[in-house]
């Protein structure tokens, strides 16, 4: 019996912990104004910035296509803010996140979701900032 009652309270402690710790490791910022520019914006093939938008409101996102695996790229707000690098409109899977500019290199080639905030409480003051990539 007290081997029992050890054992859920070790399954209890365990799914407390998941779900305190799971939760750390994705910031829960996710865009509350929807996707803009409604088309997807091509990865840049040449150094240097490249348009996004030149006005993204804070709590919106832009979809990236076509990154190239192993490049660099910078994530940028013309004025200070914090960027959530994500696989998708959700931000299920946040890959990098952080105050302005934000480097994501990603492993694979693909897409990916900027998600444009404020600040790191996910602030969305709807202001717009062109942003770059």
């Amino acid at each position: 019996m007290n081997q029992t009652l050890i054992l859920k309270f070790i399954g209890v402690l365990m799914s407390a912990l998941f779900l305190t710790f799971g939760a750390y490791a994705q910031s829960g910022c996710v865009q509350t104004l929807g996707q803009y520019p409604s088309a997807a914006v091509t990865a840049p093939t040449l150094s240097g910035p490249s348009s996004i938008s030149t006005c993204n409101y804070t709590g919106e996102y832009a979809v990236i296509t076509g990154a190239v695996a192993g490049t660099a790229y910078v994530l940028d707000m013309a004025t200070p803010g914090y960027i959530v690098v994500a696989n998708d409109a959700n931000a299920t899977v946040v890959y990098v996140e952080g105050a302005t500019p934000v480097t994501y290199t990603p492993a694979a080639a693909g897409d990916f979701t900027v998600h444009f905030f404020d600040n790191a409480t996910c602030g969305s003051t709807q202001t717009c900032v062109a942003t770059t990539i």
